[in-house]
């Protein structure tokens, strides 16, 4: 049975005998019922109840099971509605953001309120909030909660007024923050007008729309700003001015960001060490070049250490608030699971970019903007038999080549980007950010394109391995497609895709594993001017445990995965790869142990020919068994 999560609201206020104090703010925080396990890290609610009878309910709540600190949902509801008599009914959307059980997302679900005005002293109301069966249906929880409510002493004044829907901030954002406005004239009389709609948006800017009790205002320049709001009614017109102190966008952080810890430690015998990662997580009601912007308590992944590659935001701007919480920039810290880091760099771009390489990686194209490190098409990247090399794919994406790779840029100056994987490994992460101009990735005969999602791919003379660990990604040759899921993997060969049974995550985690100690240092080139913050990092080298972008979702999953009931295969051949051992896993090296399992005769794992029993060598290719 599906449950709804239900918010129980019953606010109080203290009241004054033959005061009105329905025109007014009340703020509240929630009161979790006895019982329920969960905590909150945020808890704030504000009701607006304007003359007319005008309601907004705002709430910002988030929660979590005490045990798995990681784990929270997240609310913000903003609802509009009327009161009618002492009924408050309110509609609207309630964003849900999740990190549960190793699950992330974020969806718009239709709320509502139903509420009933209680005259007397003190004033009080009770309701329901509903926020439909989202959360209930991904985390199985059901919570009620009470609250209260205290009214502030703040009236809804007469006149024109500039409003602030993302709450109390000492200084805003210069490109997109929203502005409300509203111009009551006479109020609490029987002429009383509300001409919010009418509001004229002036000033050192762009307003967008320029008309109407709401804009997003986008300054010209960061510093001193002025805001002018102009209501027109008949022959009279009222004005007013607002000074507004920005700062510049470029500085602050959004999903996509890049964060660096030097030293991230677990206990194992390599810890500590560097790594690398991307934020996942952020508030879309303010987008900076088209992404969410992070705030303290935002969160994402990194790679590589031996423990859950997560990270947390633990620093913000004091002085820009968004709901509260502090803004992340470009220098704030990051709290990892085995040390602290800091976000270096806003890697949003629809270009491919050299994060960092091995000295000994070759780049055949001569004309690459190093210093942008923005590859051109026709670029070629050979890693060599010690060589690494980390490349930005495209908003949250990064490719890893493995040793003895060479890939070649076929398409980067329009999205989606392309290239071709000639031999070799690479390992991939993407965040599914909501784009459509994720990578397309080829081969001489395959067709490989992700939707946000890690997997890794391995291409061999006469075949490709794909195992993915993540979502979904499409795999086609000749006139075959298919759909490989999260858990599975398959090979491609000339005789088709098949996929591979009791295929070996553990394995594949020990040889990303083992490639670091194989591999030269890399140079880190994602350290870039972050003046705007007053942070500059210079740092030219780092120790190549950061290299594997790719294995986080394999250390990640593999708990999991290895609980995953094995679904059975589809295919009508059957690939299964026996666990190598430590010594047996090479650089180059994903499934020269698999073996083709369907009926006798066997076939030879390389080139597919028939097999004698008891063979020891391919008789056609010579392969060893």
């Amino acid at each position: 049975m599906k449950r709804v999560l239900i918010l129980l609201i019953v606010f109080t206020t203290t009241a004054v005998v033959g005061q009105n104090l329905t025109n007014g703010v009340y703020e509240g925080r929630f009161i979790m019922p006895p019982g329920n396990p969960a905590v909150f890290s945020m808890n704030s609610l504000r009701i607006i109840i304007d003359n007319d009878g005008m309601v907004i309910f705002t709430a910002r709540i988030k929660f979590g099971p005490p045990s798995k600190k990681g784990d929270y949902v997240k609310i913000s509801a903003s609802l509009t509605g009327k009161m009618e008599g002492n009924s408050i009914i309110l509609n609207g959307e309630s964003n849900v953001e999740m990190l549960y059980f190793g699950r992330t997302g974020s969806k718009d679900v239709d709320s509502d309120l139903n509420a009933t005005l209680q005259p007397g002293s003190p004033l009080s109301v009770s309701g329901k909030f509903k926020v439909g069966n989202s959360v209930s249906d991904d985390t199985g929880l059901s919570p009620v909660f009470e609250f209260s409510a205290q009214y502030t002493g703040e009236k809804i004044t007469e006149g024109l007024i500039l409003l602030f829907p993302f709450g109390d901030s000492p200084k805003v954002i210069d490109k997109g923050w929203l502005f409300g406005a509203r111009c009551l004239l006479g109020a609490g009389t029987d002429d009383e007008r509300d001409l919010s709609e009418n509001v004229e948006w002036i000033g050192t800017g762009q307003f967008d729309p320029v008309k109407g009790p709401k804009a997003r205002a986008y300054f010209t320049a960061p510093g001193k700003n002025t805001i002018r709001l102009k209501v027109v009614d008949g022959e009279n017109e009222i004005v007013k001015e607002f000074t507004i102190y920005a700062e510049p966008s470029a500085k602050y952080a959004r999903i996509g960001s890049l964060v660096y810890c030097p030293a991230d430690g677990h206990g194992g015998p390599a810890c500590p060490l560097p790594v690398v990662g991307m934020v996942e997580s952020g508030n879309q009601e303010l987008l900076l070049d088209g992404m969410p912007v992070a705030c303290v308590g935002d969160s994402g992944y990194h790679s590589a250490c031996v423990g859950p590659n997560q990270f947390i935001i633990a620093e913000g701007d004091p002085d820009v608030k968004l709901f509260g919480k502090p803004v992340a920039i470009l220098g704030s810290v990051t709290r990892h699971c085995g040390g602290a880091g800091r976000i270096v760099e806003n890697g949003i771009t629809n270009r491919m970019l050299i994060i960092s390489k091995s000295s000994s990686v070759k780049i055949s194209n001569e004309e690459s903007d190093f210093h942008k490190r923005a590859l051109k098409e026709g670029t070629r990247i050979e890693t060599g038999e010690k060589g690494m090399c980390v490349i930005q794919a495209g908003p949250g994406a990064f490719f890893t080549l493995a040793p003895g790779s060479i890939m070649v840029i076929e398409k980067n100056d329009d999205p989606p980007p392309k290239v071709k994987l000639e031999q070799g490994m690479l390992s991939y992460i993407g965040a599914d950010i909501g784009g459509k101009d994720h990578i397309v990735i080829v081969t001489d005969r395959e067709t490989i394109e992700p939707a946000g999602t890690r997997f890794t791919v391995d291409v061999f003379d006469t075949k490709t391995i794909l195992a993915v660990a993540k979502g979904k990604v499409r795999i086609a040759y000749g006139n075959q497609e298919r759909i490989v899921s999260e858990g599975s993997a398959v090979a491609s060969t000339i005789k088709g895709i098949a996929t591979i049974r009791d295929f070996s995550f553990q394995a594949e985690i020990r040889k990303w594993q083992k490639i670091p100690e194989q591999s030269e240092k890399m140079t880190i080139n994602i350290f870039s001017d972050t003046s705007a913050t007053g942070n500059k990092y210079t740092k030219a080298g780092i120790i190549a445990g950061c290299i594997a972008l790719g294995l986080i979702f394999m250390t990640i999953l593999f708990i999991a995965l290895k609980k995953r009931k094995r679904r059975k295969s589809q295919s009508p051949a059957i690939i299964t790869q026996n666990e190598p051992t430590t010594a047996q896993i090479k650089t180059a090296d994903v499934i020269n142990r698999v073996k083709i399992s369907s009926e006798n005769p066997k076939f030879c794992p390389m080139c597919g020919s028939s097999l004698k029993p008891g063979a020891k060598f391919c008789g056609k290719c010579g392969t060893k068994l």
